[in-house]
C-alpha cells in the first residue's frame, strides 16, 4: 500500500472542502451523478473552494475508465463559457481543475471483505487518487455525504403477454412507471465472505445453508451499502467542535431508491426477497422502511447503534460520556425516476425503442420519465450540495424525493413521491403541515405521478408502518452483528475474536 501524503486540499479551509462518496459510478446514474456533481459544484460553490470526489467500480479497470471520463468532463466543466463569465477576465481553466480532485476506489458490495478493505483505505490512509493535482495516495479526514447509488436487478427478460396487458389496461404511464411484466431469477443467493454468486440449486448441491448465504439481490442494493455505511462512521459522525468552529454540517447517507416499489413488495417472513417475484422491488421497499422508520422511536435503539456505533449510542444520562456529543450522520432518500441505462439490460433495438417510449410517456402525463442518466442525477446531486438550513426547513428527510421533469419543457426538478404506509412525509392530511407547501404547482403538484392504487395515509397504517419499521431495523442489525463477528471486525459473542481469512 502507499504511504498517504499530504493531500493539496490540506490547507485549505474545512468550510471550503466537499468530499462526496458515490457508489457504482462506472456507468448510468452512477457516472450522471458524479458529472452532474462536478457541474454543479463548479456553477454553486465558491471560486476556492475544492470538490474530493470518491468514486467506486468493481474492478480496476472499470475504475480507470470511469476517472478517465470524469477527467475529460472536468476539462470541459472548466472551459464552459458560463464558468469563464462567472470567474472574469483573469479566468484560468488550470485553476478550476485543480480543485476537482478525483479518488478511486474499488468495492464489490457483493463481497463484505471487499467493503471493510475499502473503508479502512479512506478511514487509514492509502485511497490511490487520480490527476495531475492529486497524490498517489491520500487520507480522507470526513466524509460530507455518501450517495449510494450502485444497483442490480437480477432481471432477465420481459413477459410480452403482460407488457400488452398492462400497457392496454392501465395506460403507458403507469404501464412503464410500475411494471409488472419484467422477469427475474428467484433465489439467488451470494456467499458474502467471497462474493460468489449461487443459485439455490447451486447451494442445495454443496450443502450450503442459507445462514451462511444472503439474497444477491439485497446484498447487491441494500445489505453492502448498509455494512459500507457503517463502517465508515468515523468519517460520517460529527464532533461539536467540527459542527461549531468548523462550521460543517452533519454528514449525509443518501440512499438510491426507486419509484417502482409498493407496500405488497415486502414481507417480514421474506426480507430478502428470495420468494419474491421480483426481489429488486422487495428490497427498495425495505429501503423505504428503513429510512423513514429511522425517525421513530420504536426504531430508535437500532438506529443509534447503527449511526454512532455500540459504545457511542449507550445511554449517558450524567453526561460524562464526551462521545455522547457525537453528531450522527442524516439519511435521505431519493430516487431517479425512470431512465435507459443497463441495470436492464436491453438488445440494441429494444433499448432505442424504449428511448423512444419514455419520450411519448412524458409527453402524455408521466412526470417520472426524464431520459437520460444525467437528468436522472439532479436529485442526489440537490441533496449533497444544498445548504443543511434549507434542507432542515423543508424537512427533507421525512420525503422521498425523485427526479422529475415537465411535459414537454423538459425542466427538471426534486418532487416528493409517496410512500405507501408513510404518505408524503410521515404526516396525516389533517396534520398542520400534512398538506402541500407553495412549492409544490404544475408537474411538482401532488397529484401528478401518484402510484395508481395509492391510498390516503391513515393512523392504522403508519403505526403499522412504524412496528414494521422497528421489525426491519432488528432484522438488519442482527445481520450486521452477525456478519462483522464473522469477517473478523467485532468480537464473536462468547468474546473470542475471529480470524479475517484470507
Amino acid at each position: 500500500m502507499a504511504v498517504p501524503v499530504a493531500a493539496p486540499w490540506g490547507d485549505v479551509p474545512s468550510r471550503d472542502q466537499l468530499f462526496v462518496l458515490v457508489t457504482g459510478t462506472n456507468s448510468g446514474v452512477g457516472t450522471g451523478i458524479a458529472e452532474r456533481l462536478i457541474d454543479e459544484f463548479l456553477a454553486k460553490r465558491s471560486l476556492t473552494s475544492h470538490l474530493i470526489l470518491i468514486v467506486t467500480t468493481r474492478s480496476k479497470s472499470k475504475s480507470q475508465q470511469t476517472i478517465d471520463i470524469l477527467r475529460k468532463h472536468v476539462r470541459k466543466a472548466a472551459e464552459a463559457k458560463k464558468l469563464r463569465a462567472r470567474a472574469g477576465s483573469s479566468y484560468d481553466p488550470e485553476s478550476t481543475i485543480a480543485r476537482i480532485h478525483l479518488v478511486g476506489i474499488l468495492v464489490d458490495l457483493c463481497n463484505l471483505r471487499s467493503v471493510y478493505a475499502a473503508a479502512n483505505l479512506l478511514k487509514d490512509g492509502g485511497a490511490p487518487a487520480a490527476g495531475s493535482n492529486c497524490p498517489t495516495s491520500v487520507r480522507v479526514p470526513r466524509l460530507d455525504s455518501i450517495i449510494l447509488n450502485a444497483g442490480y436487478g437480477n432481471w432477465t427478460g420481459l413477459n410480452w403477454w403482460r407488457v400488452f396487458v398492462q400497457v392496454v389496461t392501465k395506460g403507458l404511464p403507469t404501464a412503464f412507471t410500475w411494471p409488472t411484466f419484467k422477469n427475474a431469477a428467484k433465489g439467488t443467493l451470494v456467499d458474502p465472505l467471497t462474493g460468489r454468486i449461487l443459485t439455490k440449486e447451486q447451494a442445495i448441491a454443496e450443502g450450503r445453508t442459507t445462514a451462511e448465504l444472503l439474497g444477491e439481490t439485497f446484498t447487491a442494493n441494500l445489505f453492502g451499502h448498509y455494512m459500507l455505511a457503517h463502517a465508515l462512521l468515523p468519517l460520517l459522525r460529527r464532533t461539536p467542535e467540527q459542527i461549531g468552529e468548523e462550521a460543517l454540517s452533519p454528514a449525509r447517507i443518501i440512499w438510491q431508491g426507486s419509484v417502482t416499489p409498493g407496500p405488497d413488495d415486502f414481507s417480514m417472513s421474506d426480507p430478502q426477497g428470495l420468494r419474491h417475484h421480483d426481489a429488486y422491488d422487495c428490497v427498495k421497499r425495505l429501503n423505504d422502511i428503513l429510512v423513514f422508520s429511522s425517525t421513530l422511536p420504536k426504531a430508535e435503539p437500532h438506529v443509534r447503534k447503527y449511526l454512532l456505533g455500540e459504545d457511542n449510542a449507550k445511554d449517558d444520562s450524567n453526561n460524562n460520556n464526551n462521545n455522547n456529543n457525537l453528531v450522527a450522520p442524516r439519511m435521505y432518500l431519493t430516487h431517479p425516476g425512470i431512465t435507459n441505462t443497463a441495470i436492464f439490460a436491453l438488445p440494441y433495438v429494444l433499448s432505442v425503442l424504449w428511448g423512444l417510449v419514455m419520450y411519448v410517456t412524458r409527453w402524455i402525463g408521466s412526470v417520472w420519465h426524464v431520459g437520460s442518466p444525467y437528468n436522472a442525477a439532479i436529485t442526489p446531486v440537490w441533496i449533497a450540495l444544498e445548504e443543511q438550513g434549507r434542507l432542515d426547513d423543508m424537512e427533507a428527510h421525512r420525503s422521498k424525493w425523485g427526479s422529475a421533469c415537465s411535459r414537454w419543457r423538459g425542466t427538471l426538478a426534486a418532487k416528493k413521491t409517496e410512500v405507501q404506509g408513510w404518505g408524503w412525509d410521515g404526516r396525516l392530511a389533517s396534520h398542520p403541515r400534512g398538506g402541500p407547501d407553495e412549492s409544490e404547482k404544475g408537474f411538482l403538484s401532488r397529484g401528478k405521478g401518484r402510484r395508481w392504487d395509492a391510498v390516503e395515509l391513515t393512523q392504522d397504517a403508519l403505526d403499522e408502518f412504524e412496528e414494521q419499521g422497528a421489525d426491519c431495523w432488528r432484522e438488519m442489525e442482527r445481520l450486521r452483528v452477525e456478519w462483522e463477528e464473522r469477517l473478523g471486525v467485532r468480537p464473536a459473542a462468547n468474546g473470542d475474536k475471529i480470524a479475517l481469512a484470507a
